[in-house]
């Protein structure tokens, strides 16, 4: 028989909201998360208006907030969010049918555009072992506020998906997303899920 390999798109597949955001506020609070949003207006107008690519904007706004932090404080702060906040956000409905797919020997595998840091400690939580999402790039445990790889996002993820495991033809592939962002992981799938489960 064919391996079966479940792979899932994180913010508003797993969860109800994006979890940059939500990070963020958790991080720094509403006031200094507003105020490096307002001071970097610019970049979120022409994302707005599509003058700036997703994985443009998305990297200026982590390099504001935490370029120069060091990767254990960074890793210290994904793991509490992951912890305390992660789980109140994640759809019942998709935690069911991750575990459909564990009880039937398949592997699941979370596939995101956000950062692996803050969604890895809750993944193994609840036994998901692969994670394939954006790198923060790290220079002498120091984070660069850039993104190593760029961003994990449209035909990036099922470029890595694919990187992660080779040989599409040996392995049965279910997919969920929710997003044109996974449109290109979705076309590879022989069982794709748009909004749905």
């Amino acid at each position: 028989m064919k391996k079966t390999i479940a792979a899932f798109d994180f913010d508003g597949t797993l969860t109800r909201t994006d979890t940059f955001l939500q990070f963020l506020l958790f991080e720094f609070g509403f006031l200094a998360c507003f105020q490096g949003l307002w001071k970097n207006r610019a970049v979120m107008i022409r994302y707005a208006f599509g003058r700036v690519k997703n994985h443009e904007a998305k990297e200026v706004i982590f390099s504001f907030f935490f370029k120069g932090m060091s990767l254990n404080d960074f890793d210290a702060a994904c793991r509490r969010f992951a912890l305390s906040k992660i789980p109140r956000q994640v759809k019942l409905d998709a935690l069911e049918k991750c575990s459909w797919h564990r009880a039937n020997g398949h592997s699941v595998v979370i596939v995101s555009a956000s950062v692996r840091n803050w969604i890895e400690p809750w993944a193994k939580n609840i036994g998901i072992e692969t994670v394939i999402a954006t790198e923060a790039d790290v220079d002498d445990d120091t984070l660069t506020g850039r993104f190593a790889g760029g961003n994990c996002h449209g035909s990036e993820k099922a470029r890595r998906l694919l990187s992660h495991f080779p040989g599409r033809e040996t392995y049965s592939l279910y997919a969920y997303g929710d997003s044109k962002g996974d449109l290109e992981m979705l076309a590879l799938a022989d069982f794709p899920f748009y909004r749905c489960f």
